[in-house]
């Protein structure tokens, strides 16, 4: 299980989050237990991000074996002193989908990569426009920036078919924004 060092211990009732039943009646999917999905199924600290990961009907896509993603995944902690369960339990496919795609990268990148430059422009999943890029900061005093206000509080979780960071906040792309 993944801790968020100190913060609480994993799978913390506190935190927990019912992910709803993804189709009639099947609650859990058949994951490899080694790919990003297997560990956003199988730890309740990301359920919430897991949810809208089913909403957006991209499980087929984390689950491959032979990916190779970087993912950006916001813990239920972080998640649920900004914002109430009804956001993410009213949040439609294409919203969920837009976001999920916009905390994933088509390739992996370490925290020591991200930490290298000043300042980089990352390309999401969404699509390959203006609007889909990720500006990432690196400051001394705070480490890793993401979309302003997202920061990097677990790094370089390796999966068979990429990595999580996890962060601090969920990121909106300003296409939902409009």
């Amino acid at each position: 299980m993944v801790s968020l060092q100190g913060n609480h211990e994993p799978n913390d009732p506190k935190y927990r989050y019912t992910v709803p039943p993804i189709r009639k009646n099947i609650t859990h999917l058949n994951t490899s237990p080694e790919s990003i999905l297997g560990l956003l199924q199988d730890n309740i600290d990301f359920s919430i991000f897991y949810n809208l990961v089913i909403k957006a009907e991209l499980y087929g896509r984390l689950n491959d074996i032979q990916a190779n993603f970087t993912m950006f995944v916001p813990s239920n902690e972080y998640l649920l002193m900004t914002y109430s369960p009804q956001f993410f339990e009213n949040m439609d496919l294409y919203t969920a989908r837009e976001i999920v795609l916009f905390h994933t990268l088509n390739k992996k990148v370490s925290y020591e990569m991200l930490s290298s430059s000043q300042a980089m422009y990352l390309h999401t999943m969404i699509d390959d426009s203006m609007y889909s890029r990720l500006m990432c900061n690196w400051c001394q005093s705070s480490g890793v920036r993401l979309h302003r206000n997202t920061s990097i509080k677990i790094p370089n979780i390796y999966r068979k078919n990429g990595l999580i960071h996890v962060v601090d906040n969920i990121m909106i792309p300003s296409t939902l924004m409009n």
